[in-house]
């Protein structure tokens, strides 16, 4: 990785849809460069994806909440069990992040509702009931400034 590969990473960062012709006049560089180092900053799984920022609340899952969730102890056995129950949070389809973090709880789950009653009966019901949670603290996000975005997949209110 050198200044031209962070700074075709950077434009498309800012626009995902910016064309060859347009990074080149913005960098100063020959379009066939820029394609050239993009094809290889792809093949190399530098960068794994291009992706769309939707409006969360105009597609209906506009309730953001970060849950802090502490495990009964029975719940962990060994690592395996920690990595296992992090892939499990997942097939929840409003948890779109899974961090397992030190201190006094041992996750935080980034979750999208339509409401934040969904995240109270559906969410957090079904973590006491099927994960072997313990103890919740919900922190429901009024704004976001920013936030990073990947290609991991997000929840619609209805199957898609």
């Amino acid at each position: 990785m050198d200044e031209l590969d962070y700074a075709i990473i950077s434009a498309l960062r800012e626009n995902g849809r910016m064309s060859y012709t347009e990074i080149a006049e913005r960098l100063g560089r020959r379009r066939g460069t820029i394609h050239d180092r993009l094809s290889k900053l792809i093949a190399s799984g530098t960068i794994r994806g291009f992706t769309v920022i939707p409006d969360f609340g105009k597609i209906g899952t506009g309730v953001t909440a970060f849950l802090l969730v502490s495990m009964r102890p029975e719940g962990f056995v060994n690592e395996e069990s920690v990595e296992s129950l992090s892939r499990r949070f997942l097939t929840m389809k409003q948890v779109v992040e899974v961090h397992n973090i030190t201190g006094e709880f041992d996750y935080l789950l980034k979750v999208r509702a339509e409401t934040i009653e969904v995240i109270g009966s559906e969410i957090i019901f079904r973590l006491r009931r099927d994960f072997g949670v313990g103890r919740t603290l919900t922190l429901t996000v009024f704004h976001t400034e920013r936030e990073e975005l990947s290609n991991a997949p997000f929840n619609l209110p209805i199957d898609a």
